[in-house]
């Protein structure tokens, strides 16, 4: 019992060598499963794999601008939804809620009104002959006149009173230029509280400025009176009057007081229109 016998050797020499085999095939396995993962994580030797920086930026800048424009968009139908627009122009805000303005600040303060043609070679400026006449800068030559047509919807409306009327002078003109009974046409749908407000504060400015008016200022303050009864008939008046701010809801009542002292507040029809109102 003691001495080995020769088959049990033969056993034990061929589980060895199997147990090496499977030993060897499982290291060789190993290393190779190791430098897969290396050439995984490294680009193929010793260099690290590295992602472009210009792919990287492109991705940046693209999220960065879908985001602004997600804001932006988020914005105007919040903005739109409270002045209560009409769906027509709550669509043709949000499509242009992207878009920057034309008569933005800083554009304005990036545009020179000297082209070099008003200039000479040296940096000094052309005198202007006599013939000529004096040099007239491209901005002030392209300044907006006022509005000479009467508006048939309230966009044009709008478009006219805040970019061909600059100043409040030329917005009270405009005014008087449209026909009263034109209004509920315009206006079918609704006016914004915000911009009857600011019609009513025009209005208000620049009617019966003066203590003595002359007759041509009685003739406007009976058109201004013909305007607001004609307001009160344009769409949804009764919800936009309530939600006037309180500086056109002042110019209101100033207005009317200026008014009932030329025209008699007892008659039905003007009694009618201080009612709707709601100055009665």
């Amino acid at each position: 019992r003691g001495l080995a016998s020769p088959r049990g050797e033969q056993l034990s020499a061929s589980r060895h060598s199997s147990w090496s085999n499977q030993s060897g095939v499982t290291t060789i396995l190993t290393a190779q499963s190791s430098q897969f993962k290396k050439s995984s994580m490294w680009g193929g030797g010793d260099k690290p794999l590295q992602t472009k920086p210009s792919r990287v930026s492109r991705e940046l800048k693209s999220a960065i601008a879908d985001d602004l424009y997600k804001e932006q968009v988020n914005d105007a139908k919040i903005k739109a939804m409270g002045d209560l627009v009409d769906y027509d122009t709550f669509k043709a805000r949000v499509s242009v809620a992207h878009l920057r303005p034309l008569g933005a600040p800083n554009i304005h303060s990036q545009v020179s009104c000297s082209p070099a043609s008003l200039f000479n070679s040296d940096g000094t400026r052309v005198a202007p002959s006599a013939s000529q006449g004096p040099v007239v800068p491209p901005c002030a030559a392209a300044a907006p006149h006022p509005p000479a047509q009467v508006p048939t919807s309230s966009p044009a409306f709008e478009r006219a009173w805040r970019r061909s009327c600059p100043t409040p002078q030329d917005k009270f003109h405009y005014m008087l230029l449209i026909p009263p009974e034109n209004l509920p046409q315009i206006f079918k749908v609704e006016i914004t509280p915000t911009l009857l407000g600011d019609v009513l504060v025009v209005l208000n400015d620049h009617c019966l400025t003066s203590e003595s008016p002359a007759q041509e200022d009685l003739d406007k303050a009976a058109l201004v009176l013909r305007l607001l009864g004609s307001f009160t008939g344009v769409g949804r008046f009764s919800l936009t009057s309530k939600l006037l701010n309180p500086k056109a809801k002042s110019a209101l009542v100033s207005l009317s007081n200026k008014l009932k002292g030329t025209v008699d507040p007892t008659i039905p029809a003007q009694k009618e229109v201080w009612t709707k109102w709601g100055l009665i």
